[in-house]
């Protein structure tokens, strides 16, 4: 039986960026941001609930043991809910870990920020 698309987790959407938004067929569920425990119930296609805290994709290779690419990027990753695999250890409130010494300031735009160099 083929499992419904909207109680299939959406890849995009838990790890990474999901174009489609409220229109994407597949399911977003923000409370499983973060963690990787895939519902034993969807496993045999028993659970119907879109709002279940569970995964509902099956993971082959934890994502907490691949190592997150945005990391090394200039900004470091922004992701506050990552769930891949890093070695800096990560700040509270921007789920970066390469930006330390760097300090976050509001920029004009709401919710827009700026990364400044801490002097010490």
């Amino acid at each position: 039986m083929e499992v419904p698309k909207n109680l299939q987790d959406c890849y995009f959407f838990y790890y990474s960026t999901c174009k489609k938004g409220s229109s994407c067929s597949y399911r977003h569920e923000p409370s499983c941001l973060g963690h990787e425990e895939v519902c034993k119930l969807w496993l045999e296609n028993k659970c119907f609930n879109r709002q279940c805290t569970m995964r509902h994709m099956k993971i082959q290779k934890p994502r907490s043991q691949t190592k997150c690419y945005w990391e090394d990027q200039p900004q470091g990753c922004m992701k506050p809910h990552c769930v891949f695999q890093h070695r800096l250890p990560r700040r509270a409130g921007t789920g970066g870990g390469s930006n330390q010494g760097l300090l976050q300031l509001p920029m004009g735009a709401p919710g827009g920020l700026i990364l400044v160099p801490r002097i010490l």
